[in-house]
């Protein structure tokens, strides 16, 4: 999918204030109409009514910002249809959902220009070859995966992994305060647009009935893993530990 983003101000000729908004964006939409080199309209619409309005939010093909942070702008751009992405949170210590709480996303509250594995996958922005499938009923199987930002190379971007449940999983490599650590995202939402990080680790972890271990790493990005099935009286020795909080087997 391509964008093509034309950027020009438009002066209105309303007080600027919050009872106004409404009508100042109306006014733009018009005149922005009005100055576009092909016919008909555009698609979409990003407004920005400097602190008119405390708050930024997106309805129907409008972005409505009240300041210029460009990651704001994704935010909301990426609520809009073709896109329809939803929000990304993570698990936090205490095993309670923060919905806007992943910072590898630019769908969460903290300041990101990125999106997780799951969602490019969800919008068909990664390629075929480059997201491996993981079969459950294999005893264990090996990935190399580099980094979700490096943009060339022949590793993989992300491994899928169906759950029991019905649930997908997605394995990647994601950037956290400068380092490249594993991350393991589950979607929801009818197309999966949105995230929920669930995990992040850079050696060995146990999450869900398997086991990822971490058979090397080049500390540029790039991970070998491999996913093998816990045993039940493994997975069940480390819900006794957790559930005595005593956390799972080193």
């Amino acid at each position: 999918m391509k964008l093509v983003m034309t950027t020009f101000p438009v002066q209105v000729d309303l007080e600027h204030r919050a009872s106004n908004v409404q009508a100042a964006e109306r006014a733009a939409k018009i005149k922005a109409n009005a100055a576009k080199r092909t016919p008909g309209k555009y698609d979409a619409y990003i407004i920005i009514n400097n602190g008119a309005n405390k708050f930024s939010n997106a309805s129907g093909n409008t972005v409505h910002l009240y300041g210029a942070l460009i990651r704001d702008g994704l935010h909301e751009l990426g609520h809009l249809r073709p896109f329809g992405l939803m929000h990304s949170g993570r698990v936090s210590p205490n095993d309670k959902i923060d919905s806007y709480g992943d910072g590898t996303s630019f769908m969460g509250r903290l300041a990101s220009y990125k999106l997780t594995a799951s969602q490019l996958y969800a919008l068909g922005w990664t390629e075929q070859n480059k997201v491996a499938q993981h079969d459950l009923g294999d005893p264990e199987q090996t990935y190399n995966i580099q980094n979700i930002d490096i943009k060339n190379g022949d590793d993989l971007r992300a491994v899928l992994i169906p759950g029991d449940d019905g649930s997908d999983l997605f394995l990647s490599v994601v950037t956290v305060q400068g380092e490249s650590v594993l991350a393991l995202h589950k979607p929801y939402g009818g197309r999966g647009t949105g995230s929920t990080r669930v995990a992040l680790f850079a050696n060995d972890k146990e999450y869900n009935n398997l086991l990822f271990r971490t058979t090397s790493t080049d500390g540029e990005g790039h991970y070998t893993v491999s996913i093998s099935r816990l045993s039940e009286e493994a997975s069940n020795d480390d819900e006794a530990r957790k559930s005595s909080g005593m956390g799972p087997t080193p």
